[in-house]
């Protein structure tokens, strides 16, 4: 449980270089060696991308990938090619947001920032992330018009934590764009 947390929201953007983020949102990130998961590795192992390993194991145990990690040469070019999955994170007990990404490990910092804001009313929480479209920050997708990118959403609630959460998958979202699920439109 989360005792300062009665409610927490995540954003991740992918620009269509994550494996399967696509056709899986977060649960690409997911894994059953991540600290919270039932083939907990022992360590402090956060979300990673199945890209990031130079293995995973799916059937024999331990399961996952914790210790096949790609030599640091290869994460770099990684990050320079795009395969990372923008993160930004609302916590409501401090109403604050944090601004990271997803590559070979979770990193809650070093984005370009974002603000937001929470509200409770008659039972039902109100959030509005804010941020930038373009970004020059590593770990940042800067979102362009034409472009559809993958986008998905976890929510936490009643104070709960680690992987207890709800999430969405296959959402497009796009700017000015028919084919986007999430068409964000100049007024």
């Amino acid at each position: 449980m989360d005792p300062q947390n009665a409610a927490k929201l995540a954003l991740i953007l992918d620009q269509g270089l994550v494996e399967d983020a696509s056709r899986s949102g977060c649960w690409s990130t997911c894994h059953h060696d991540a600290r919270t998961m039932p083939d907990a590795a022992g360590q402090e192992v956060t979300k990673y991308l199945p890209q990031t390993r130079s293995a995973i194991s799916i059937k024999e145990s331990p399961r996952g990938g914790w210790d096949k990690r790609k030599p640091a040469e290869e994460l770099a070019e990684l990050m320079k090619q795009g395969v990372f999955l923008d993160l930004i994170r609302w916590k409501s007990g401090t109403n604050t947001v944090e601004d990271g990404y997803v590559s070979a490990e979770r990193v809650m910092e070093g984005g370009q920032g974002a603000t937001a804001t929470g509200t409770l009313a008659d039972g039902v929480w109100t959030v509005t992330l804010v941020r930038k479209l373009t970004s020059d920050k590593p770990g940042d997708i800067s979102i362009e018009p034409g472009k559809l990118y993958t986008v998905g959403f976890a929510i936490h609630d009643d104070h709960t934590n680690a992987r207890f959460h709800h999430v969405s998958v296959n959402y497009k979202l796009g700017l000015d764009s028919a084919e986007a699920a999430i068409n964000v439109m100049k007024k």
